[in-house]
């Protein structure tokens, strides 16, 4: 439990998950192997999300307004988007 105790945050689904090991096989080989996994693991997820984060980055976010007003350029007429009739 010394070793438990120890751990930063991010391991405590671990540890509330090491408590639900049967006690004969709560060996320190088998917690170490457990906390190999488990930080393999948080590294991918890390590598992972800071792809995401870092691949949105430059990306603009522009809101559409659907009734922005616009003027016709042949009959000088200003109509709403939703006014407007398609031809093609």
């Amino acid at each position: 439990t010394k070793i438990l105790m120890t751990l930063p945050g991010k391991f405590n689904p671990l540890i509330t998950a090491w408590d639900s090991v049967p006690v004969k096989d709560q060996t320190r080989a088998n917690l170490i192997e457990r906390l190999i996994k488990e930080e393999q693991r948080l590294t991918v997820m890390d590598a992972t999300e800071e792809a995401l984060a870092t691949s949105d980055f430059g990306k603009r976010k522009t809101k559409v307004n659907s009734n922005k007003k616009f003027q016709n350029s042949s009959s000088g007429n200003i109509k709403s988007k939703k006014e407007v009739e398609c031809y093609f």
